[in-house]
């Protein structure tokens, strides 16, 4: 199974993202996971682990927007950039813990 991401018509997979096996409900609340080798459980909470993923993301979007605002208006200020450009952009994604390495690329158009 592959994730995909889409951003303007450009679609990056994650090759083996989701593969590591199902979930079901702990009584605790708390989500069994079965791991990579389906030798042992391991218990996450699934609701606190998707608000720190949410509260991570959050914070790589407002980062990322305002990093690729300001360094387009100074292109344009400089005449590196004209108003009815596209640039290409890409962003890597990385956790090393789990061997993640994420490319997303797409395009932004200025108009």
């Amino acid at each position: 199974m592959a994730v995909e991401h889409e951003i303007e018509g450009a679609v990056a997979r994650a090759p083996g993202v989701g593969e590591a096996g199902t979930s079901a409900r702990a009584p605790s609340g708390a989500r069994a996971v079965n791991s990579l080798s389906m030798d042992k459980e391991v218990r996450i909470d699934e609701d606190v682990f998707n608000m720190k993923v949410r509260k991570f993301l959050k914070k790589v979007g407002v980062t990322s927007q305002r990093e690729i605002e300001g360094v387009v208006r100074d292109a344009l200020a400089a005449g590196r950039l004209k108003g009815d450009a596209s640039v290409e952009a890409r962003m890597t994604l990385s956790i090393e813990a789990v061997g993640l390495d994420q490319v997303i690329e797409g395009k932004i158009a200025l108009r």
